[in-house]
């Protein structure tokens, strides 16, 4: 038995926010944002646009974590 998935051509917009998830991974105030869009506009596509949104997703929580990280270190650094 098999069965036949459905699967959608990301348009334009989904294509342009799965780019714009990897290239702008790092802009911690518009990055998980544009990575929530890039995933929710390809779900249901499958192929590089939908892994290119969900690279870009991991990316960002990835670079958040690592600055977290960070930013807490230095933090208490400077307090003792």
């Amino acid at each position: 038995m098999t069965t036949h998935a459905d699967t959608v051509n990301p348009g334009r917009l989904a294509r342009s926010l799965a780019v714009l998830s990897v290239l702008c991974f790092w802009l911690l105030p518009f990055s998980p944002a544009v990575a929530i869009g890039a995933v929710s506009t390809t779900r249901g596509a499958s192929g590089w646009t939908r892994r290119l949104a969900v690279a870009g997703a991991w990316l960002c929580v990835a670079y958040t974590a690592l600055m977290t990280g960070l930013f807490l270190r230095a933090a208490m650094e400077i307090r003792w």
